[in-house]
């Protein structure tokens, strides 16, 4: 599949066509963990709380509360973010500034592998001369950017 990017100055935005056996009438955006973490100050002390909790990272939920409090913190905030950043990003683009959408843990798979924003319509982008419904990975600038 072909993908294009567009660039800004803040992040890379690459969109990529959906298949057309997929079913879904919406699109999704998928912000990269880093470029979150980058965008917001308690999301970065959420995750530094989380690397140092050590064993404990892997106990399951209910044997500590204090773990699971910050998890519950760490997810809420991972949504909240993820999900302003995707509208933000998704806005930008003409012809899609009211659309809505909500996060996931499960936008891109049934096991809840791939989180993302489940966008309230489909977005459509020129690729080749034709219109495609695309879905959108928004992620850090690299450095050939």
């Amino acid at each position: 599949m072909k993908r294009v990017a567009l660039t800004t100055d803040a992040y890379r935005l690459t969109y990529v066509p959906r298949s057309t056996r997929d079913p879904v009438a919406s699109s999704r955006v998928y912000v990269a963990d880093s470029l979150a973490e980058q965008s917001d100050e308690q999301l970065r002390e959420l995750s530094a709380q989380e690397a140092d909790l050590g064993k404990l990272r892997w106990s399951q939920r209910g044997e500590n509360a204090d773990v699971d409090k910050l998890y519950d913190r760490l997810n809420r905030r991972i949504a909240t973010v993820k999900r302003r950043m995707a509208l933000d990003a998704v806005r930008e683009i003409p012809g899609y500034v009211n659309v809505e959408g909500d996060f996931s843990r499960y936008a891109g798979c049934s096991c809840g592998c791939s989180p993302g924003v489940i966008l309230d319509q489909e977005v459509h982008m020129m690729i080749d001369g034709r219109s495609h419904c695309v879905d959108l990975w928004l992620e850090a600038k690299s450095i050939d950017d």
